[in-house]
């Protein structure tokens, strides 16, 4: 299933994953797929399997499909970074791409994960 992160806590090692269903999951950092320190961040956009258990619904097989870790690297191949774009209300973080100075490049008012990708893609 494919789902976006809703929030984790790195210190802690779990969160929750709102899936493609509107269900929360629970997850936990030893379901993560990746090298390294295994960490998410609120709406990296991820595929996972569910499991039931005690507590109710896991995501576990976790698989980072897009990320703000991937999208953070890609910026630093061009020499750019991001920046948080002002809140546009809708609860979901938005990005600015900005150069060494400072500048807005692209996204003044906000780039998604998906809008990011397609952005470095081009």
């Amino acid at each position: 299933m494919k789902g976006t992160v809703k929030w984790f806590n790195t210190q802690k090692g779990y969160g929750f994953i709102v899936g493609e269903d509107g269900a929360e999951y629970f997850t936990h950092q030893t379901q993560i797929k990746m090298d390294g320190f295994r960490t998410l961040d609120a709406g990296d956009i991820v595929e996972f399997d569910v499991r039931s258990e005690e507590k109710g619904l896991a995501a576990v097989n976790i698989v980072p499909v897009l990320t703000l870790s991937m999208m953070k690297k890609k910026a630093a191949k061009e020499h750019l970074h991001l920046d948080v774009a002002p809140a546009d209300g809708s609860g979901n973080a938005n990005w600015m791409i900005v150069d060494g100075n400072n500048f807005i490049v692209a996204g003044e008012q906000g780039m998604s994960l998906e809008e990011l990708d397609e952005y470095f893609t081009e």
